[in-house]
Protein backbone atom coordinates (compact mmCIF):
# COMPACT_ATOMS: atom_id res chain seq x y z
CA UNK A 1 0.00 0.00 0.00
CA UNK A 2 1.03 3.01 -0.44
CA UNK A 3 1.09 6.60 1.51
CA UNK A 4 -2.72 9.18 1.41
CA UNK A 5 -3.12 12.62 1.44
CA UNK A 6 -6.08 14.12 3.51
CA UNK A 7 -5.82 18.40 4.14
CA UNK A 8 -2.32 18.54 2.69
CA UNK A 9 -1.25 15.52 5.44
CA UNK A 10 0.26 12.47 4.43
CA UNK A 11 -0.55 9.16 5.73
CA UNK A 12 1.50 6.51 6.70
CA UNK A 13 1.49 3.30 4.22
CA UNK A 14 -0.56 0.53 5.23
CA UNK A 15 1.36 -2.46 5.80
CA UNK A 16 1.82 -5.48 3.86
CA UNK A 17 0.78 -7.79 6.43
CA UNK A 18 -3.24 -6.90 7.66
CA UNK A 19 -2.86 -5.20 10.64
CA UNK A 20 -5.80 -2.60 12.33
CA UNK A 21 -4.28 0.83 11.66
CA UNK A 22 -6.02 3.42 13.43
CA UNK A 23 -4.36 7.42 12.52
CA UNK A 24 -5.05 10.72 14.40
CA UNK A 25 -6.98 12.91 12.07
CA UNK A 26 -7.63 16.36 13.12
CA UNK A 27 -7.93 15.05 16.40
CA UNK A 28 -9.90 12.41 15.60
CA UNK A 29 -9.12 8.68 15.71
CA UNK A 30 -9.72 6.98 11.64
CA UNK A 31 -9.90 3.94 9.98
CA UNK A 32 -8.86 3.49 6.66
CA UNK A 33 -11.31 1.87 3.98
CA UNK A 34 -7.94 0.02 2.35
CA UNK A 35 -7.19 -1.34 5.50
CA UNK A 36 -10.65 -2.07 6.29
CA UNK A 37 -11.19 -4.35 2.96
CA UNK A 38 -7.57 -6.15 3.75
CA UNK A 39 -8.37 -6.82 7.12
CA UNK A 40 -11.60 -8.31 5.78
CA UNK A 41 -10.73 -10.06 2.45
CA UNK A 42 -12.79 -7.50 0.56
CA UNK A 43 -12.01 -6.03 -2.19
CA UNK A 44 -11.78 -2.12 -1.66
CA UNK A 45 -13.61 -1.28 -4.71
CA UNK A 46 -16.91 -3.14 -2.98
CA UNK A 47 -16.11 -1.37 0.67
CA UNK A 48 -16.08 1.85 -1.50
CA UNK A 49 -19.63 1.43 -2.95
CA UNK A 50 -20.77 0.29 1.06
CA UNK A 51 -19.48 3.47 2.27
CA UNK A 52 -20.86 5.66 -0.64
CA UNK A 53 -24.31 2.90 0.20
CA UNK A 54 -24.59 4.23 3.82
CA UNK A 55 -23.67 7.96 2.51
CA UNK A 56 -27.21 7.70 0.50
CA UNK A 57 -29.22 7.13 3.57
CA UNK A 58 -30.43 10.43 4.89
CA UNK A 59 -30.91 9.32 8.62
CA UNK A 60 -27.60 8.13 9.38
CA UNK A 61 -25.08 10.32 10.90
CA UNK A 62 -23.15 9.28 7.91
CA UNK A 63 -20.72 12.20 6.41
CA UNK A 64 -19.70 13.58 10.07
CA UNK A 65 -16.85 11.93 9.70
CA UNK A 66 -16.24 9.98 6.82
CA UNK A 67 -14.16 11.83 4.72
CA UNK A 68 -12.93 11.01 0.95
CA UNK A 69 -8.90 10.87 0.29
CA UNK A 70 -6.82 9.70 -2.43
CA UNK A 71 -3.49 7.99 -2.76
CA UNK A 72 -1.36 7.18 -5.41
CA UNK A 73 -0.92 3.64 -6.89
CA UNK A 74 2.90 3.22 -7.63
CA UNK A 75 2.26 1.13 -10.49
CA UNK A 76 1.09 3.04 -12.46
CA UNK A 77 0.72 6.69 -10.76
CA UNK A 78 -2.87 7.48 -10.74
CA UNK A 79 -5.09 8.59 -8.04
CA UNK A 80 -7.64 6.54 -6.73
CA UNK A 81 -10.18 7.44 -3.83
CA UNK A 82 -9.79 5.75 -0.59
CA UNK A 83 -12.31 6.69 2.60
CA UNK A 84 -10.99 7.73 6.63
CA UNK A 85 -13.44 6.55 8.69
CA UNK A 86 -14.04 7.28 13.28
CA UNK A 87 -15.50 4.45 15.14
CA UNK A 88 -19.06 5.06 14.52
CA UNK A 89 -18.58 4.79 10.69
CA UNK A 90 -16.47 1.60 11.24
CA UNK A 91 -18.80 0.19 13.35
CA UNK A 92 -21.87 1.00 10.69
CA UNK A 93 -19.43 -0.25 7.71
CA UNK A 94 -18.21 -3.37 9.58
CA UNK A 95 -21.89 -4.41 10.77
CA UNK A 96 -22.75 -6.48 7.73
CA UNK A 97 -19.45 -8.52 7.89
CA UNK A 98 -20.37 -11.75 9.34
CA UNK A 99 -18.35 -15.14 10.12
CA UNK A 100 -15.80 -16.03 13.15
CA UNK A 101 -13.03 -14.35 11.55
CA UNK A 102 -15.00 -10.86 10.70
CA UNK A 103 -15.68 -11.41 14.40
CA UNK A 104 -12.37 -11.43 15.62
CA UNK A 105 -11.08 -8.36 13.20
CA UNK A 106 -13.82 -6.46 14.59
CA UNK A 107 -12.60 -7.14 18.09
CA UNK A 108 -9.16 -5.92 16.88
CA UNK A 109 -10.05 -2.46 15.66
CA UNK A 110 -12.04 -2.09 18.43
CA UNK A 111 -9.04 -2.61 20.78
CA UNK A 112 -7.01 -0.39 18.14
CA UNK A 113 -9.14 2.59 18.69
CA UNK A 114 -9.35 2.11 22.50
CA UNK A 115 -6.25 2.08 22.66
CA UNK A 116 -5.36 5.21 20.09
CA UNK A 117 -8.51 7.28 22.16
CA UNK A 118 -6.86 6.32 25.60
CA UNK A 119 -3.58 8.61 24.41
CA UNK A 120 -5.82 11.09 22.97
CA UNK A 121 -7.26 11.39 26.38
CA UNK A 122 -3.83 11.32 28.24
CA UNK A 123 -3.11 14.13 26.32
CA UNK A 124 -3.24 17.34 27.79
CA UNK A 125 -6.04 19.71 26.04
CA UNK A 126 -6.39 23.75 25.64
CA UNK A 127 -9.55 23.65 27.82
CA UNK A 128 -8.13 21.47 30.49
CA UNK A 129 -5.06 23.86 30.52
CA UNK A 130 -7.27 26.70 31.21
CA UNK A 131 -9.62 24.88 33.48
CA UNK A 132 -6.30 24.17 35.84
CA UNK A 133 -4.80 27.21 35.42
CA UNK A 134 -8.20 28.70 37.38
CA UNK A 135 -7.03 26.83 40.09
CA UNK A 136 -4.91 28.85 42.30
CA UNK A 137 -2.90 25.97 43.67
CA UNK A 138 -2.63 24.92 40.61
CA UNK A 139 -0.82 28.18 39.42
CA UNK A 140 1.12 28.23 42.15
CA UNK A 141 2.50 24.72 41.45
CA UNK A 142 3.42 25.70 37.97
CA UNK A 143 5.42 29.21 39.03
CA UNK A 144 7.28 27.30 42.15
CA UNK A 145 8.00 24.90 39.10
CA UNK A 146 9.19 27.49 36.77
CA UNK A 147 10.93 29.41 39.59
CA UNK A 148 13.08 26.52 40.79
CA UNK A 149 14.16 25.23 37.29
CA UNK A 150 15.09 29.47 36.71
CA UNK A 151 17.26 29.01 39.53
CA UNK A 152 18.54 26.00 38.47
CA UNK A 153 19.64 26.81 35.56
CA UNK A 154 21.28 30.15 36.82
CA UNK A 155 23.26 28.38 39.41
CA UNK A 156 24.47 26.22 36.48
CA UNK A 157 25.39 29.66 34.69
CA UNK A 158 27.12 31.33 38.28
CA UNK A 159 29.02 28.00 38.36
CA UNK A 160 30.07 27.76 34.45
CA UNK A 161 30.90 31.37 34.93
CA UNK A 162 32.83 30.96 37.97
CA UNK A 163 34.95 27.77 36.78
CA UNK A 164 36.17 29.96 34.06
CA UNK A 165 37.10 32.83 36.51
CA UNK A 166 38.67 30.27 38.24
CA UNK A 167 40.71 28.93 35.55
CA UNK A 168 41.89 32.77 34.72
CA UNK A 169 43.04 33.11 38.21
CA UNK A 170 44.60 29.47 37.45
CA UNK A 171 46.50 30.94 34.28
CA UNK A 172 47.09 33.83 35.86
CA UNK A 173 48.96 32.34 38.80
CA UNK A 174 50.20 29.58 37.15
CA UNK A 175 54.06 30.60 36.61
CA UNK A 176 54.37 31.39 40.60
CA UNK A 177 52.41 29.06 41.78
CA UNK A 178 54.79 26.72 40.01
CA UNK A 179 58.01 28.66 40.59
CA UNK A 180 57.06 28.61 44.20
CA UNK A 181 56.58 25.04 44.55
CA UNK A 182 59.26 23.69 41.59
CA UNK A 183 61.98 22.51 44.49
CA UNK A 184 59.09 21.06 46.69
CA UNK A 185 58.05 19.05 43.78
CA UNK A 186 61.78 18.19 42.78
CA UNK A 187 62.00 16.99 46.87
CA UNK A 188 59.06 14.69 46.44
CA UNK A 189 60.25 12.60 43.18
CA UNK A 190 61.19 9.74 45.49
CA UNK A 191 57.47 9.55 46.26
CA UNK A 192 56.10 9.11 42.55
CA UNK A 193 56.23 5.88 40.75
CA UNK A 194 57.81 4.26 38.18
CA UNK A 195 54.90 5.34 35.91
CA UNK A 196 54.79 8.45 37.13
CA UNK A 197 52.28 8.33 39.58
CA UNK A 198 51.12 8.68 43.26
CA UNK A 199 48.73 8.31 45.51
CA UNK A 200 46.39 10.68 47.12
CA UNK A 201 47.59 11.66 50.41
CA UNK A 202 51.09 11.54 48.90
CA UNK A 203 49.63 14.30 46.07
CA UNK A 204 48.39 16.30 49.36
CA UNK A 205 52.12 16.28 50.66
CA UNK A 206 53.70 17.47 47.18
CA UNK A 207 50.86 20.24 47.34
CA UNK A 208 51.40 21.38 50.51
CA UNK A 209 47.75 20.71 51.21
CA UNK A 210 46.46 19.36 55.00
CA UNK A 211 45.15 15.97 54.16
CA UNK A 212 41.89 16.27 55.91
CA UNK A 213 40.62 19.35 54.13
CA UNK A 214 42.06 18.17 50.68
CA UNK A 215 40.12 14.63 50.42
CA UNK A 216 37.23 16.73 51.51
CA UNK A 217 37.94 18.95 48.53
CA UNK A 218 38.02 16.67 45.89
CA UNK A 219 34.69 14.86 47.06
CA UNK A 220 33.24 18.10 46.86
CA UNK A 221 34.25 18.68 43.44
CA UNK A 222 33.47 15.43 42.14
CA UNK A 223 36.96 14.39 41.40
CA UNK A 224 36.84 11.22 43.54
CA UNK A 225 34.16 9.31 45.39
CA UNK A 226 34.04 6.52 47.28
CA UNK A 227 32.83 3.15 46.57
CA UNK A 228 33.43 1.39 49.73
CA UNK A 229 36.23 1.09 51.17
CA UNK A 230 38.15 2.56 48.11
CA UNK A 231 37.99 6.07 46.62
CA UNK A 232 38.08 6.10 43.06
CA UNK A 233 38.45 8.67 40.33
CA UNK A 234 35.57 10.51 38.42
CA UNK A 235 35.69 8.29 34.76
CA UNK A 236 35.73 12.31 33.32
CA UNK A 237 38.89 13.16 34.92
CA UNK A 238 40.61 10.07 34.22
CA UNK A 239 40.06 10.02 30.57
CA UNK A 240 41.09 13.27 30.94
CA UNK A 241 44.58 12.15 31.93
CA UNK A 242 44.61 13.33 35.49
CA UNK A 243 43.80 10.08 37.63
CA UNK A 244 44.23 6.45 37.14
CA UNK A 245 43.02 3.34 38.88
CA UNK A 246 45.34 1.05 40.16
CA UNK A 247 45.13 -2.50 42.08
CA UNK A 248 47.25 -2.50 44.84
CA UNK A 249 47.80 -5.49 46.79
CA UNK A 250 47.22 -4.74 50.78
CA UNK A 251 47.34 -8.29 52.37
CA UNK A 252 49.11 -11.44 50.95
CA UNK A 253 45.72 -12.11 48.94
CA UNK A 254 43.77 -9.44 49.02
CA UNK A 255 43.81 -6.17 46.79
CA UNK A 256 42.34 -2.75 46.37
CA UNK A 257 41.57 -0.15 44.00
CA UNK A 258 43.50 2.86 44.71
CA UNK A 259 43.43 6.18 42.78
CA UNK A 260 46.93 7.14 41.38
CA UNK A 261 47.29 11.21 40.60
CA UNK A 262 49.26 11.15 37.26
CA UNK A 263 52.17 14.27 36.96
CA UNK A 264 49.79 16.19 34.82
CA UNK A 265 47.16 15.69 37.35
CA UNK A 266 49.34 17.12 40.05
CA UNK A 267 50.06 20.25 38.09
CA UNK A 268 46.00 20.38 37.35
CA UNK A 269 45.11 19.70 41.17
CA UNK A 270 48.25 22.32 42.26
CA UNK A 271 46.97 25.21 40.55
CA UNK A 272 42.97 24.20 41.68
CA UNK A 273 44.03 24.03 45.07
CA UNK A 274 46.09 27.25 45.20
CA UNK A 275 43.45 29.42 43.83
CA UNK A 276 40.56 28.02 45.73
CA UNK A 277 41.09 26.14 49.24
CA UNK A 278 44.65 27.60 49.35
CA UNK A 279 43.78 31.24 49.48
CA UNK A 280 41.07 30.70 52.06
CA UNK A 281 43.31 29.07 54.38
CA UNK A 282 45.91 31.60 54.44
CA UNK A 283 42.94 34.14 54.71
CA UNK A 284 42.06 32.47 58.16
CA UNK A 285 45.67 32.05 59.37
CA UNK A 286 45.88 35.72 58.87
CA UNK A 287 43.20 36.48 60.58
CA UNK A 288 40.30 39.45 60.18
CA UNK A 289 41.69 42.97 58.09
CA UNK A 290 43.08 45.43 60.78
CA UNK A 291 39.95 47.38 62.21
CA UNK A 292 37.29 44.75 61.94
CA UNK A 293 36.86 42.67 65.20
CA UNK A 294 37.48 38.37 65.06
CA UNK A 295 34.86 36.12 66.12
CA UNK A 296 33.86 36.20 70.24
CA UNK A 297 35.39 34.23 72.35
CA UNK A 298 33.81 32.66 75.37
CA UNK A 299 34.69 35.17 78.71
CA UNK A 300 34.09 34.24 82.35
CA UNK A 301 31.33 36.54 81.85
CA UNK A 302 29.76 34.50 79.68
CA UNK A 303 30.06 30.80 81.48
Amino acid sequence: MTPAKINGTTLPALAATPAPVINMIDGVPMADSRNVAAMFSKRHDNDMRDVRGLLGFEDTPCGRHFREATYVDPQNGQAYPHFLMDRDEFALLAMGFTGARATRWKLAYIEAFNRMEAELQARPTASGMMAALQDPATVLALIAHHAQETLAARAEAVEAKAEVVVTRQALAATQAVVEKAKPKVEGYDHLMSDEGTCCLADAARIIGAPQAPFFAWLRKRDFVFDKGEDTLPNARYRKEGYFQAKLVRVHRNRYREQTRVTRTGLDWLRLRWAVGPANKIEAEARGPPAGRPGPLRPTASYR
